[in-house]
């Protein structure tokens, strides 16, 4: 990918990275992508009534999987000490 290109992440080239139900884990998440280039997408699920309440899956592009997963990894690894 070329400077200044912009990968756009669409149902065919993304990745799920997460997939959590508190508000604060999926904020921290989005917040670290954020901080260091990774485009993010998400989609919410569940709901009133399903078992396991509100969900929230964050997708990277498939070329950013491996490098989001050791951010989130490290990172909120180091948060929850």
């Amino acid at each position: 990918m070329g400077k200044g290109e912009i990968q756009i992440i669409t149902f065919w080239n993304r990745k799920e990275l997460i997939s959590v139900s508190d508000l604060r884990q999926y904020s921290d998440a989005r917040r670290l992508l954020t901080a260091r280039g990774i485009r993010n997408s998400t989609k919410m699920g569940g709901g009133i009534g399903r078992k396991g309440g509100e969900r929230y899956i964050i997708y990277v592009h498939e070329k950013d999987y491996d490098r989001a997963l050791e951010i989130i990894q490290s990172e909120m690894q180091e948060e929850r000490v």
